[in-house]
């Protein structure tokens, strides 16, 4: 950069030499010196605004792709979460089927018990009449033997009473004057 200036320099001297005087020519240089200077600085601040621009714009896009993984991390997040509400519910549903299977099969178990107490009284009243039945037999058979005894006993009386009579009819018989028994 030196070389160029003090190139730049000797060249505008020599140029300017033969019209203008030393004043003028050392202002002259101190004006390309500023001019070289403003120019470097102007460059400078552009470099600084273009590289500032070019941080920015990175920035930007670095904030844009952070929004749009957040985007989707969030729809990652709502996706997890969806399916595992879904797991919820239908682990939900799966237990309230279950619970209504069981309690249908504790109703089932209750009826069955009730159907076995109501064959067991059934049973038992039936018992009742088969005993009763039994104990009217056996009644009825008392009765029967009572009445077999007391016609038993009746045609002994009636027979004993018979003997009886005819015993005296032929004791009168033969007791009497008039008996063909003595012929």
């Amino acid at each position: 950069m030196n070389k160029s200036l003090i190139a730049l320099s000797l060249f505008l001297i020599a140029s300017s030499a033969s019209a203008q005087s030393l004043q003028d020519q050392l202002a002259t240089i101190d004006q390309v010196q500023q001019d070289r200077v403003a120019a470097e600085q102007a460059a400078q601040r552009k470099a600084e605004a273009e590289m500032k621009a070019e941080e920015e714009r990175e920035r930007k896009a670095y904030e844009a792709q952070e929004r749009k993984e957040a985007r989707e991390r969030a729809a990652v997040a709502a996706k997890n979460a969806a399916r595992e509400k879904a797991k919820a519910e239908a682990a939900q549903a799966d237990k309230h089927r279950d619970q209504s299977y069981e309690d249908q099969l504790r109703e089932l178990e209750v009826e069955r018990q009730k159907a076995e107490l109501a064959a067991l009284k059934a049973k038992a009243k039936r018992a009742d009449d088969y005993i009763d039945r039994e104990l009217k037999q056996q009644d009825a058979e008392a009765d029967n033997i009572q009445a077999k005894a007391d016609a038993t006993r009746n045609v002994s009386e009636g027979t004993k009473s018979m003997m009886t009579s005819e015993g005296k009819a032929k004791e009168k018989k033969a007791s009497s004057w008039f008996s063909s028994d003595r012929e």
